[in-house]
């Protein structure tokens, strides 16, 4: 600890080498402008492109990415998704099975959606698959058009001030213990909406999966 002290006082810091050297399947590039466009022609060349991915340590890349990713491969479209389309689960769904990480393909959209005015939320209806089963759920439109990949504590707390309201009208009493307010809980289509990002680019984080 004080070797690392003195270190960081004396601006004293070793630098990371990674030896590449002999290997066919490592490409140094220089900056990020050459490792994007390197990015769009791989996806553009690859039959496969779910084999493709783009990590970064930060969501302000990876937010860039995958807006240039689709304004190449959709330049005229002018839906948020398009069928076919991968996206990465933010928050693990324990309604679908879902965990951190893992990737669903965009299928449809059902034609239903809702703005919850209460917490300033546009949940759409979509049709995903996921390990080869198509499932319908609601997803929140904001979260994938979000700059943070999280709800904030107002929102969060909306949904769930909401949800107490509406399970009032369905319950005549309960207790949050009560396993007809845990079915609720755990059934609750705006609760359970799916929290979802673009996935042509992720985290360090994200990429390790649930």
């Amino acid at each position: 600890a004080e070797i690392l002290k003195n270190n960081i006082t004396n601006k004293t810091f070793k630098k990371l080498k990674i030896h590449y050297a002999g290997y066919n399947d490592i490409i140094a590039l220089d900056n990020n402008y050459t490792l994007i466009s390197q990015y769009l022609k791989q996806l553009k060349s690859d039959a496969a492109q779910e084999d493709n991915i783009f990590i970064s340590l930060s969501n302000k890349v990876v937010n860039e990415v995958n807006s240039i990713v689709r304004k190449n491969k959709y330049p005229q479209e002018s839906k948020i998704l398009v069928p076919g389309e991968k996206l990465m689960v933010a928050v693990s769904n324990y309604k679908f099975k879902l965990l951190n990480g893992d990737l669903i393909t965009f299928k449809r959209f059902t034609g239903w959606e809702k703005f919850h005015k209460y917490t300033g939320l546009t949940f759409t209806e979509i049709e995903f698959e996921y390990l080869s089963k198509t499932y319908t759920a609601l997803m929140i439109k904001d979260f994938l058009l979000a700059e943070k990949p999280y709800l904030s504590q107002r929102q969060v707390k909306a949904l769930l001030v909401n949800f107490m309201i509406r399970a009032k009208y369905k319950l005549s009493s309960f207790s949050t213990t009560d396993s007809k307010f845990l079915d609720l809980f755990n059934s609750d289509p705006y609760l359970n909406a799916l929290k979802l990002r673009y996935a042509y680019a992720v985290t360090c984080h994200k990429a390790q999966g649930g």
